[in-house]
């Protein structure tokens, strides 16, 4: 059984070439997606938040997903390893699988979806210029639609069959473009404003709270949310961190990363919002609709570009090399980086096109949502596993190592201590849910869980 292909190996010191500036710019495109806009945008425009709280809770998310990345990336940093490679310790070699099908899962479908978004949005923008287009409808989409999503998909897809270094090329180059329109977006809402821009302001952020215990709830929902929404990327986060230098870039990367951009992002989205509504006094959550108002055939056509670079650098960052690892990982021998890819973006593809007529209809978003919360008792297990169990020296030769003699063989290939963890944890959130409020328990079940499922795993794996 062969357990290493170019995707799975360790990379050697020399390959090790990001820097603390790529890391920044990594967590810049995670944080520029329309997705993410979409969703601050809400949680600014809900009216009974108060700005300085919703700012309040993403940067304490900001924290908590630092400190949950550098646990997770320390072990891929020192050894050179992916995460599927580094699930092996805790899972065993077959078992690594588990959390890697659902994490790929989770990926594709995201990739599939933030695709559809970015094609969706081109095609409304390029309406600016040729309006007469449309034609005939074919699952839930025109001509236009079907051209829109067919570039995004191709330009995409040619970009990432580059591999690792035009991957890394492009993070460097998206972050930068993306901020600089968005700015400049900023700037011409709020001209367009008419002075009403600082009136409106008062209005986010004088919103009263009822009671101390309202604030505290609103707080945790917006801490919640967010770690939601970066929780599938914390679990393969190795899969990036490997690339690291050092252990000092990445945690610096992170810290800077994270915090500049998760807030930064969110107080452009804040004033974009706010200038939105003094000019057009609607509440505009998605950016699309903004840049259509304004009315400009050539605003229109850079945001199309601008969507697209938003949607891959997120597609890149969050939802392409985890599930190209991943199903890697199934038959490495076979599927090298080129055959996973194609794979994944397939499969990708297929999402996309059936996500106006199918998907949206049937309420998948909610199903996926969920299986992301069951990546959480993972990211325990293999925490302590490496921290407690291993003591940060993991045995790198065997984690290639296929014969039953094999430090992390176990049985056939699979640790029942760490399956029945996820078992066990799976249920509880699944109760928890049941019993709970949602808004306290979104993003926070990530948390409980991984928490639980490290306490859990290490009083099993003690007893072995």
């Amino acid at each position: 059984m062969q357990l290493i292909n170019e995707n799975l190996a360790v990379v050697k010191p020399a390959a090790k070439r990001w820097g603390a500036m790529t890391m920044f710019n990594l967590w810049a495109n995670a944080a520029q997606s329309l997705a993410g806009y979409t969703l601050a945008a809400t949680l600014f425009l809900d009216p009974n938040a108060n700005a300085w709280l919703v700012l309040a809770g993403i940067a304490i998310a900001a924290i908590l997903i630092i400190i949950l990345l550098n646990l997770i990336g320390e072990p891929s940093v020192k050894c050179g390893i992916p995460f599927p490679v580094l699930a092996r310790a805790s899972m065993g070699i077959r078992g690594a699988n588990v959390p890697a099908l659902l994490r790929g899962s989770v990926a594709i479908f995201w990739y599939g979806a933030q695709t559809w978004f970015a094609s969706h949005a081109m095609s409304l923008l390029l309406r600016e210029w040729w309006p007469q287009t449309g034609g005939g409808q074919w699952l839930a989409m025109d001509q236009v639609d079907w051209i829109s999503l067919v570039l995004v998909s191709l330009i995409q897809a040619l970009l990432f069959f580059k591999g690792i270094n035009t991957i890394r090329w492009f993070i460097n180059l998206a972050a930068p473009c993306v901020y600089g329109v968005m700015l400049a977006l900023l700037w011409m809402l709020v001209i367009r404003s008419d002075g009403q821009f600082t009136v409106t302001a008062s209005a986010f952020f004088d919103r009263p709270v009822a009671s101390w215990g309202d604030g505290l709830f609103q707080l945790l929902k917006v801490t919640g949310t967010m770690l939601a929404l970066y929780a599938p990327i914390i679990l393969s986060y190795g899969d990036f961190a490997r690339f690291c230098r050092n252990e000092s870039v990445m945690t610096r990367g992170n810290w800077l990363g994270i915090t500049i951009n998760m807030t930064g992002f969110a107080i452009i989205v804040l004033l974009t919002t706010i200038a939105a509504q003094s000019v057009f006094q609607q509440n505009l959550a998605n950016p699309t609709d903004i840049v259509q108002k304004l009315g400009s055939p050539e605003l229109s056509l850079l945001a199309a570009i601008v969507f697209f670079t938003a949607t891959a650098g997120i597609n890149v960052v969050a939802n392409f090399v985890a599930p190209v690892n991943d199903v890697s990982n199934l038959l490495p021998k076979y599927l090298g980086f080129r055959r996973a890819s194609l794979i994944t973006l397939s499969l990708a593809f297929l999402i996309s096109a059936l996500w106006p007529a199918v998907i949206k209809q049937i309420g998948l978003v909610a199903f996926v949502n969920w299986m992301g919360v069951f990546l959480a008792p993972a990211y325990g297990v293999i925490l302590a596993h490496y921290y407690l169990i291993e003591r940060r020296a993991l045995d790198v030769e065997q984690l290639y190592q296929s014969d039953s003699g094999g430090r992390y063989y176990y049985c056939y290939g699979w640790n029942p201590q760490a399956l029945l963890t996820l078992l066990v944890t799976c249920m509880a959130i699944t109760l928890l849910a049941v019993f709970l409020p949602g808004g306290v328990m979104a993003g926070v079940d990530w948390l409980l869980a991984a928490a639980f499922a490290s306490v859990a795993y290490w009083g099993l794996a003690k007893r072995r």
